[in-house]
């Protein structure tokens, strides 16, 4: 679990909180990778975001209470043979979570087709853009 300090997202004059935090479910091997703000004074959570499925993750962007980003940005994606391939970016409204918008790009799972650059090990260079 990682948390960032973040510029007022709720209006309350008072800088709030971004927790990026993962889970794995052993018995459906699957993943949920999940972004999330609080207040940054008390544990009041103001909303969350979340994507579950094989081996997903997510990150935020936007750093510091100096951030020159208006929103924060909330990147998911996929690990193949322990690399990471960012499959969006979404960018978030502060004080509710809701998207303002989101850019989805190949790589997805469906993308995987083998190993591509025959290189005998699976890496982000062996997924198809065809998706």
């Amino acid at each position: 679990m990682q948390a960032y300090p973040y510029r007022d997202l709720d209006g309350d004059a008072r800088n709030d909180i971004i927790v990026v935090s993962a889970s794995y479910n052993s018995s459906a091997d699957e993943s949920t990778a999940r972004v999330y703000a609080m207040q940054g004074y008390n544990e009041y959570q103001l909303w969350t975001r979340n994507v579950t499925g094989k081996d997903v993750w997510m990150e935020f962007y936007g750093g510091s209470t100096d951030s020159l980003l208006e929103y924060p940005l909330i990147t998911p994606g996929i690990s193949i043979n322990y690399t990471d391939v960012p499959t969006g970016v979404c960018a978030v409204y502060g004080y509710d979570g809701t998207s303002r918008w989101c850019k989805q790009s190949s790589p997805s799972p469906s993308a995987v087709t083998g190993d591509l650059s025959d290189d005998g090990v699976l890496t982000p260079a062996d997924v198809s853009d065809c998706a």
